[in-house]
């Protein structure tokens, strides 16, 4: 089991904030697939959009790829 440490945290934020930089995590969600809305990491892929599909009431993260 790996321990978790502080260094190993900051060191995972600072990977997640070069993906934001960078546009997103690789190729993103292909079109049907869900996305989180408004974020950087979980997204769509290029020329789609992350329309939001809640999921139930007062879900306002959840979408999907268009």
């Amino acid at each position: 089991m790996k321990k978790i440490s502080l260094k190993n945290i900051t060191e995972g934020l600072k990977r997640d904030e070069m993906r934001m930089i960078q546009g997103g995590s690789g190729c993103g969600n292909p079109a049907g697939r869900y996305c989180e809305v408004n974020h950087g990491i979980f997204n769509c892929a290029s020329g789609l959009k992350c329309v939001p599909s809640p999921q139930y009431v007062g879900d306002k993260y959840t979408g999907i790829c268009v």
